[in-house]
């Protein structure tokens, strides 16, 4: 009872509580005000944990003996923005089921990942600059469901690394986000390494979330957009400051929502967007026809938006579309497509 009154107090003496509870399997520090920032040694000795949640606790750091919980399940840490790194050694959990590092500070993964395979959930993952921690390890993490934010794409060396990822493999996933970190316009980046990075990350077929952030590529690959991607109800592509078009996405069939911001170089939305040939046979697929929502933003160089001649009204692009956003397009034309 004296370890749940200073709970209730906010206040923790972690020796004297963890002498009490060696055998807990669920530990919350939620929103605790640790001492100095820190998570005592001695967490290493509850070795049957199975539930650790800090979510929003001011850790600066974890330590190294919490490697030592080879039973630990779940590990929340959302919010704790001071949190930089992760224990050498977290591939030693090999029972982990549930890793959410979403809001912290985390500059890279720690080696080995990829001995995590009974993970299922992994809210992000940073890529690194070494092998140990590059994109290759999400390989063996095979049984991830739910949502996954890649983020530092800018580390994966080839499109030979990014295809080590096995995406395309990960069929239990539901949402994917790609994030490139922003990039000075005095780097240099090779486009066809960039485009080809992208094209090996491609998802499997079910997707039904896609979000592409600061890509530094020219152009996208072939699989943006693709038709067969039948489940895709939502779109973001924002921050690709070097693609000077658009890629083609009016044959996604169930797609409701797509945002495009961003966009510096694109001066024309053309007939390509509509569908992949850039061409108007009328045996095509109506173009977005289940687009209900259209963002276009912050994209300084357009100016013509072109008209999609499909023949008859039957045929027109955006049949439902119910919400049109155009902001900061300053040099766009007011003569938008008819059909709008």
């Amino acid at each position: 009872m004296d370890a749940v009154a200073g709970f209730s107090e906010g206040i923790i003496d972690p020796c004297h509580l963890l002498e009490q509870v060696k055998c807990l399997r669920v530990l919350s520090f939620k929103f605790f005000s640790l001492e100095e920032g820190l998570l005592h040694d001695s967490i290493g000795e509850l070795i049957h944990l199975r539930y650790l949640d800090l979510s929003g606790a001011p850790v600066m750091t974890l330590p190294e003996s919490l490697s030592f919980l080879y039973n630990l399940q779940t590990l929340k840490l959302r919010s704790c923005r001071n949190l930089k790194s992760l224990p050498t050694n977290m591939q030693n959990l090999v029972n982990l089921r549930h890793l959410d590092i979403q809001g912290t500070s985390l500059e890279e993964m720690p080696k080995g990942m990829s001995k995590l395979q009974d993970l299922q959930f992994l809210s992000h993952y940073i890529v690194g600059k070494h092998d140990e921690n590059g994109v290759g390890e999400l390989g063996g993490l095979a049984h991830l469901h739910g949502s996954l934010y890649i983020v530092k794409l800018e580390n994966v060396k080839n499109g030979g690394e990014a295809w080590n990822a096995r995406m395309a493999e990960k069929i239990h996933l539901d949402t994917l986000y790609l994030r490139w970190s922003s990039f000075k316009e005095s780097e240099v980046c090779d486009s066809q390494s960039e485009k080809d990075v992208l094209d090996k990350l491609h998802p499997h077929k079910d997707l039904k979330v896609l979000g592409i952030f600061d890509y530094r590529g020219t152009m996208f690959p072939d699989w943006v957009g693709h038709s067969s991607y039948h489940n895709m109800t939502e779109l973001n592509l924002r921050g690709c400051k070097n693609c000077w078009v658009l890629p083609s996405l009016g044959q996604l069939p169930s797609l409701e929502y797509l945002r495009l911001e961003g966009f510096d170089m694109v001066k024309k939305i053309g007939a390509e967007f509509y569908k992949a040939d850039g061409t108007h046979h009328h045996h095509q697929e109506t173009p977005f026809r289940s687009l209900k929502i259209l963002h276009i933003e912050n994209m300084p160089c357009l100016e013509e938006w072109e008209s999609f001649e499909c023949g008859d009204d039957d045929h027109a692009p955006f049949p439902q579309l119910e919400q049109l956003w155009i902001w900061n397009c300053p040099k766009l034309r007011g003569d938008l497509p008819t059909f709008l």
